[in-house]
């Protein structure tokens, strides 16, 4: 066999992009109003999905779970395990950590002249102080979910496959040791983790 038949890289697939929460029952089951742009949702949506979602339940069983919104086959009776993680586990996560998300870009506006914080005759100006009390508590709730869907996966760990086989070696550590995860620790990467220690 040739050497570069032995490191010749394997092709890079692009993964489709789909939202794993309807987003009209997302504003139906939480405090975000109907008058929310779908843009706003969309990219709050994607935002939790990669930074919190994916990092919780490891790449393989997010992929699975993206795979079966595709097809639209989570009402099978064979899915039924990945039905009620995602709806009694992973949606309580998104209901919360995707408003935590859009407190600070719908209280402000990027423009070209800089960044203002909107104003109506209808409505006062929200305080800093009151946006960051409202952002704590919305991660303050999702921490809690996601505290749930980790020890529900640690019981049910034999019903899903894809965690043995999980590519993400940090989450899988987590997910073992039962160390504690946090919303804003999710965000950094152990490599960061590492790196902030020792300063």
């Amino acid at each position: 066999m040739k050497i570069d038949e032995v490191f010749s890289p394997s092709p890079i697939q692009p993964r489709e992009k789909v939202l794993l929460v309807n987003m009209d029952k997302l504003k139906n089951e939480s405090y975000i109003d109907e008058n929310v742009s779908e843009k706003h949702l969309r990219v709050a949506i994607n935002a939790i999905q990669n930074e919190i979602i994916e990092k919780v339940i490891g790449t393989s069983l997010f992929n699975q779970l993206a795979q079966l919104v595709c097809q639209g086959t989570f009402n099978q009776e064979c899915n039924l395990k990945y039905k009620v993680l995602m709806d009694d586990y992973l949606f309580r996560i998104f209901v919360y950590a995707v408003q935590a998300e859009l407190s600070i870009p719908l209280s402000f506006k990027n423009r070209n002249t800089g960044t203002i914080q909107p104003e109506t005759d209808s409505s006062a100006r929200t305080s800093i102080s009151d946006i960051k009390y409202l952002n704590q508590y919305y991660i303050n709730k999702a921490d809690e979910y996601i505290q749930r869907t980790i020890k529900f996966l640690l019981c049910n760990r034999s019903e899903y496959p894809e965690l043995e086989r999980c590519d993400c070696s940090w989450c899988s550590g987590q997910l073992i040791n039962q160390l504690p995860h946090t919303l804003l620790n999710l965000k950094v990467s152990p490599h960061e983790k590492t790196t902030r220690r020792k300063r």
